[in-house]
């Protein structure tokens, strides 16, 4: 039987820490480069909603100007007494004639916002972006949104098709008209907001990313 020798012992000891050092660094490297992975996918996300609301603002400041023009002509058209008479005169109320493109024509979009909402890096995302975004989209789905289907509920009534209803109608049309202008410019600030914050997260998660993908790269050939 072979006693162990003192430098036996040593070189033991060596290997054996070698080993569990190779083992940890192993799990460390594995964990990082899953949390990398999480950072590119929250990145991508995020990449996508702010084009998406990059597209709404297009949209909303399309919409606002073209129906602060609609407000107006419905403000012409109620103090307009000729004009009334002779919209009562017609067999059906033409005012599509006081919004030529009708009440919109490019809806807003909501569909990376929920994707984000149903994906795995949502929980990581910081609590100001997650509340910068919430509210945004809250503005935009409880505000714009809801005012468009009062406008669509209002002109497809049986009552807006009255003769009798024609000035009550006009009155009604003016005001949601006035109502949603005024919410798409506050929407047109939220968004503006909200992608500035966006910005500044996703030019630091990318420069983060970059940062770690090339130490993580060292790393690799170290191993």
């Amino acid at each position: 039987m072979s006693f162990l020798t003192r430098q036996n012992a040593i070189k033991l000891v060596s290997e054996s820490s070698l080993i569990v050092f190779s083992v940890l660094l192993a799990l460390l490297l594995n964990e990082y480069r899953e949390h990398l992975k999480e950072e590119k996918l929250k990145t991508i996300a995020l990449q996508k909603v702010t084009s998406e609301l990059e597209k709404n603002l297009q949209t909303v400041e399309s919409w606002y100007e073209y129906h602060i023009v609609v407000y107006q002509n419905f403000s012409r058209a109620i103090d307009d007494d000729s004009l009334k008479k002779a919209m009562a005169r017609q067999k059906e109320f033409n005012f599509w004639s006081l919004m030529p493109n009708g009440v919109v024509r490019r809806v807003v979009s909501r569909s990376a916002w929920q994707a984000l909402q149903t994906s795995d890096v949502f929980s990581s995302i910081d609590f100001e972006t997650m509340l910068a975004l919430s509210v945004t989209y809250n503005s935009q789905a409880l505000g714009v949104e809801t005012s468009l289907r009062i406008i669509q509920d209002i002109l497809t009534s049986r009552e807006s098709l009255r003769k009798e209803e024609i000035e009550r109608t006009l009155i009604l049309l003016r005001n949601a008209f006035m109502e949603i202008a005024a919410q798409e410019e506050f929407l047109i600030r939220e968004y503006k907001t909200t992608l500035e914050k966006l910005k500044v997260f996703t030019t630091d998660n990318h420069t983060s990313s970059l940062h770690a993908t090339s130490k993580d790269s060292v790393a690799n050939r170290e191993q």
